[in-house]
């Protein structure tokens, strides 16, 4: 991803919080089984204090009711980890790109 210019991982919601907050980057990458099931409080989070930002969500393939919950919560993109991992980094290269800016945008 030649666009991404900060990397951060969380294990749990306080920590993406945590994150969020200090650095503010413009597209977010959730895994939809956040240790602490706090992935739909995280994204709310996030839209709250930065509608623009984009969230994408990386899932286990689950549809239904984690995926409408997340999507209730502000998530903007789906992604089968597993089936789609190669299309991740070139979609989060495109959004980067869309924004204004450009590459001044983080990635969690």
């Amino acid at each position: 991803m030649e666009r991404v210019s900060t990397v951060f991982g969380a294990v749990a919601h306080r920590d993406g919080s945590a994150f969020f907050q200090a650095i503010s980057p413009g597209v977010v990458l959730v895994d939809s089984r956040l240790r602490d099931n706090g992935a739909a409080a995280l994204i709310r989070e996030i839209k709250t204090g930065a509608a623009d930002t984009v969230v994408v969500v990386l899932t286990n393939g689950e549809e239904g009711h984690v995926h409408d919950k997340l999507k209730e919560a502000g998530a903007d993109l789906f992604f089968d980890k597993y089936h789609e991992f190669e299309v991740i980094p070139v979609r989060v290269n495109e959004i980067i790109g869309e924004k204004p800016g450009g590459n001044n945008h983080g990635i969690r």
